[in-house]
Parts: C-alpha cells; structure tokens; sequence
C-alpha cells in the first residue's frame, strides 16, 4: 500500500550509516512502526514529518519527545496488540491500512500547504531537458532561447 502511495520503503539497519544520514536528510516524511529505526530521525531537516505506528501494548513517547527536540512534526496513531504474556518486543499487533491512508492524506495536505513555492531552479530541475552536443549556430541559438523561455513560461500566447 504504501508503495503505492509513492513511499519508498528501506530496513535502516540493513545500510551504511552514512547512507542512512543522506536518506534522512532528504526525507520530507517518515514513516514506521515504533522502533530503533526512528531514532534516524535526528539527520532528519527541522520541518519533517514523522509517522509512527504505536503498538497499543507499548505506548512509548521517546519518538514524539526526539522529534521534539530536532524540529520534527510527529503524527502518531496507535493500533491494537494481541493479548498474551509475551514481552513487549515479541506480541503481534495489527496496523489498519484504512487508518494509514486516512493520516496519510491529512500529513500530505499539511507538507503541500507548508512547501515553500518552487523556484526556478526547482522548474528548471523538472521539466528542461536541454542538451548541446556542439555550439549552436545563429539560428540554432534562436531556437534554443525559445524552447529555454518556453520551459521557463517566458512566452505565454
């Protein structure tokens, strides 16, 4: 599901820490359950959101309180545990995928509603592919400047 909604899922434990660092200090949300892997939060930008699945029988706030610290939006939603005398660590417990999209839509209004404008740059980034294999000639130029102005929206008819 959350593949499908364009989230790409990575096991932080299974990488070099440093590549953990970078894919943390890209991310614009976090996503998992409680767990040692959230920690990663704290190479995460000021202004990230992180979503936590809480098991029911484990309601443990050090994620909230590190999010805290480091400028972190946290959303939270706790979901049933199954009833047995195991340790906090070895019950199952069961995330409710409706509950998911429904948070995740409202997380996703609130980064769309917090996203600085783009910059030209970031316009220049996504939709101008230009490539010059040898100088241009004169006309050539012409015609260049026009599909540069064009990507850019300099040229509205």
């Amino acid at each position: 599901m959350l593949e499908r909604e364009g989230v790409r899922i990575i096991v932080p434990g299974t990488l070099p820490v440093a590549r953990q660092i970078a894919i943390f200090r890209r991310a614009q949300l976090v996503i998992g359950p409680h767990g040692a892997g959230l920690s990663n939060i704290m190479g995460c930008e000021p202004g990230t959101h992180l979503y936590e699945f809480v098991p029911s029988h484990y309601p443990n706030i050090c994620f909230n309180r590190l999010a805290q610290t480091c400028g972190v939006n946290y959303w939270g939603d706790v979901f049933p545990a199954e009833a047995g005398a195991a340790g906090p660590h070895e019950r199952n417990w069961h995330v409710d995928l409706d509950v998911v999209a429904r948070r995740l839509a409202v997380i996703r209004t609130r980064i769309a509603a917090t996203m600085p404008p783009p910059t030209a740059m970031d316009h220049l980034r996504r939709n101008a592919v230009v490539l010059l294999e040898k100088t241009p000639r004169p006309a050539e130029r012409a015609g260049l400047f026009r599909r540069l102005a064009s990507a850019f929206g300099f040229f509205r008819r």
